[in-house]
């Protein structure tokens, strides 16, 4: 999917006229495609260790996902128990994991990682390179990386919550590069964004569809109608592949999928409100970074960087995520890390942003070039918010 992605881009650079984040077709540098290709090769091998080693060791609900692989294969009636892995879909994870286990004998728990490990790791590496492609002067596409690969969030993230994170993430990402290029590129890479959403869908449902919807309507308004029809097909087949059930009893999943989320918003046990350091280890980066994403905006400091017709939807979908949560039977901090992992990695964007980059002192830096503002977002912000996240969530 990523080569269908690059090989309709050949070059990139600075937006066209303030407001509209159009690519300019002149005076723009050259993008080598080997240069993105091994930017995402990096990234990919990279989270695909760090993600066999981490969820190996540890991956929450492990054993309820693996069940589900093993009573999927076995046409075991509890695969369809609403109470456990059944209605996420979470079918990107079963399917995949079924595979490993028929073609390598792998047992069903570390059939389940290597699913998860593989998911994550390729979208992971698909928003890397396409940071890399909507700022190529930036290492960017380096903290993305970073970040969507040892994000506190997996500590205490289901799998479908873990492998749908950098899903949401590429969905954004995706979308501002197509708003950038607007008409200038054929339907393929819409039909792509479909897929995308579709697989994402097959992995987490609800908030594939809470972000998914609204960027489709902005997308369509942008680029026309002509843009509906692949993301429709594009969507809609991947999302029947990835998930088996619709194989065999379409209506009836279709049905349990939207009954599965009414389950978690009203009828859920005996509730469950979100507490006070949930808040705490989840919100204040994603706060920090709409904040700094309204004032750069009212001060149009972004106009040659990043859509922002594209993060103000986002802020909406975000609004209202948390309004839903927040009245909600069933409260988990979980639920909003997909959203909040997209603002994480705009962060570091917004950070190198509020003061001019100097051209001097610069040192080059895989695909990129490493300057002094550079080296302190990353070494004095990025990763020691990182590793005070994890030391909260160990410690309290």
């Amino acid at each position: 999917m990523l080569e269908l992605l690059l090989n309709t881009t050949l070059k990139c650079g600075k937006p066209g006229p303030e407001g509209t984040g159009q690519q300019t077709s002149s005076d723009l540098p050259q993008i080598p495609l080997h240069q993105v290709k091994s930017i995402f090769w990096k990234v990919f091998f990279f989270a695909f260790v760090i993600h066999m080693v981490t969820m190996t060791i540890y991956i929450a609900d492990n054993a309820m996902w693996a069940n589900q692989i093993q009573y999927f294969l076995n046409n075991n009636p509890a695969v369809f128990n609403f109470h456990a892995a059944y209605g996420h879909p979470g079918t990107t994870l079963v399917g995949l994991g079924s595979l490993f286990h028929i073609l390598f004998g792998l047992s069903f728990s570390t059939s389940l990682t290597l699913s998860a490990a593989l998911l994550i790791a390729a979208a992971t590496a698909a928003c890397a390179a396409l940071c890399f492609l909507l700022q190529p002067q930036s290492l960017w596409w380096f903290t993305t990386g970073f970040i969507l690969t040892l994000s506190r969030f997996y500590i205490d993230a289901t799998p479908p919550t873990a492998a749908v994170m950098p899903f949401i993430t590429l969905i954004v990402l995706t979308s501002c590069w197509l708003w950038g290029k607007n008409r200038s590129v054929s339907r393929c890479p819409y039909l792509l964004w479909g897929v995308i959403l579709g697989l994402s869908a097959a992995t987490r449902l609800d908030v594939s569809l809470l972000v998914g919807m609204p960027l489709f309507i902005l997308l369509s308004y942008r680029s026309g109608i002509r843009v509906i029809v692949p993301i429709f097909i594009g969507g809609v087949v991947s999302f029947f592949i990835a998930d088996p059930f619709l194989w065999f009893m379409p209506v009836q999943h279709v049905i349990d999928l939207f009954s599965k989320f009414t389950l978690h918003y009203s009828y859920l046990g005996a509730g469950r409100p979100l507490l006070w350091f949930e808040w705490v280890q989840g919100i204040p980066l994603a706060l920090i970074a709409i904040t700094w994403f309204l004032i750069l905006y009212l001060r149009r400091r972004l106009i040659n960087v990043i859509p922002t017709q594209v993060l103000l939807v986002f802020l909406g979908i975000s609004l209202l995520a948390v309004l839903m949560l927040t009245t909600s039977n069933f409260q988990a901090i979980r639920y909003l890390y997909p959203l909040i992992i997209v603002w994480e990695i705009f962060l570091p964007l917004f950070a190198l942003q509020s003061c001019p980059r100097k051209n001097y002192g610069q040192v080059s830096f895989m695909s990129g070039s490493l300057d002094a503002k550079t080296a302190r977002v990353i070494l004095g912000f990025i990763i020691p918010t990182q590793v005070i996240g994890y030391l909260y969530v160990f410690f309290i």
